[in-house]
């Protein structure tokens, strides 16, 4: 599903509501035309700036080491990014997806330069997504699209449900499309293979699992819940994918902290805090993994001030840091948590599911590998072994 991005905010409300409804039922949505050729040019410049800063070298110099780049933060590190792209294109969406209390996640760069992921979520939290994808590079080519899953994105769906018996994540994968561990699905090809390869297996029905290929333009957002499986396909010919993301979560019962105490029962605030406890650990184990700030250098007031987001009594991403300590809430003061018995027992879900799969790796640490499980109901085993009910 598509849709010009200036008309879809000129829409009337009730015809606006039904690409809404649209998204918060498939998991995805294309905003066509959200950028000049003019912006685009400008979105790629500082994009290859960005990259240079942070890897120091030169762009082409790390184009020809063939690697997957990532850089968190991103959008954070660029006044321009924040100002031009943020708070004036992602943020009108965000208001009318969220009614404006989406809490910001962050943003990454991603270069997939020749290397990627085959079908996996990024997170699955019960909360629902907003993630904003920004491919920057031209256009000129075949294959190169966002593929998806669409309705995977739900926690507590059987559809959802079942789908992730077959997949790998958020354990490194035994099988080529990371979507048909220990044969719990058919055969299928790597969604990631060469275009070609992909043509002919398409030419002789080659069974493949159902999804929607969602074309990728520099002009263009796409928005979608990045719980749901998905994947990005290799272009031909072989040019780097310049990605770049923005995120935003839509707990229930995140309101203000008036309409919490005026018109809230205890349980809806109860109900609403867990699910913000469970981003808050998301956001702080994140960090805790990669080693980054909490955000970019460049995210002062002038911006903060624009966006409800999380704060932390001290720098998450140092190593000596102790996230049992840290006192994690809201900008606009509707919760406040410290979140070290939370941690804990995500660490214990991730023990019990390395010890059922000892044999398997994963590339999580122990904090993220336990959020990540958290809401997989029956979680999997190689054969022989007993599945882990949570």
């Amino acid at each position: 599903m598509k849709i010009d991005y200036a008309r879809f905010l000129q829409l009337p409300a009730s015809q606006k509501q039904s690409f809404i409804n649209f998204y918060n039922t498939f998991g995805y949505l294309r905003f066509t035309n959200a950028f000049t050729r003019k912006e685009a040019s400008e979105n790629r410049r500082e994009y290859r700036r960005l990259y240079v800063n942070h890897y120091k070298e030169p762009w082409l110099k790390f184009l020809l080491k063939r690697r997957q780049g990532f850089v968190p933060n991103f959008y954070e590190e660029s006044d321009y990014y924040l100002r031009e792209v943020l708070i004036k294109k992602i943020n009108p969406l965000v208001k009318e997806f969220s009614r404006d209390r989406a809490i910001y996640l962050g943003s990454d760069g991603s270069c997939f330069n020749g290397k990627s992921f085959e079908w996996h979520r990024d997170w699955f939290a019960r909360s629902p997504m907003l993630k904003f994808n920004i491919y920057m590079n031209h256009s000129l080519h075949f294959g190169g699209k966002h593929r998806i899953i669409p309705g995977s994105q739900f926690t507590q769906d059987e559809f959802s449900q079942s789908i992730g018996n077959g997949g790998a994540w958020p354990f490194a994968p035994t099988s080529e499309s990371w979507l048909n561990e220990f044969d719990y699905f058919p055969k299928a090809p790597r969604p990631r293979q060469h275009f070609l390869k992909k043509l002919v297996g398409t030419i002789k029905d080659t069974n493949d699992f159902p999804s929607v290929r969602i074309s990728t333009s520099p002009l263009d957002i796409i928005l979608f819940d990045q719980r749901t499986w998905h994947m990005v396909e290799k272009p031909f010919p072989a040019i780097p994918q310049m990605l770049a993301t923005a995120l935003f979560a839509i707990p229930p019962g995140n309101e203000s902290s008036e309409d919490l105490e005026a018109g809230k029962s205890v349980e809806a605030k109860q109900l609403g805090n867990s699910y913000v406890d469970e981003l808050a650990a998301l956001y702080a184990a994140e960090r805790m993994m990669i080693g980054c700030n909490n955000y970019g250098s460049k995210f002062n007031h002038e911006f903060t001030s624009n966006l409800l987001h999380f704060q932390v009594n001290g720098n998450i991403g140092q190593k000596d840091v102790d996230a049992d300590s840290l006192d994690i809430r809201l900008s606009d003061g509707s919760y406040r948590n410290n979140i070290g018995a939370l941690m804990e027992g995500y660490r214990l879900t991730a023990r019990n599911i390395r010890e059922v799969n000892e044999n398997r790796k994963d590339y999580y640490s122990i904090e993220m590998l336990g959020i990540n499980c958290s809401n997989i109901r029956i979680y999997g085993a190689p054969p022989g072994r007993n599945p882990v009910f949570l």
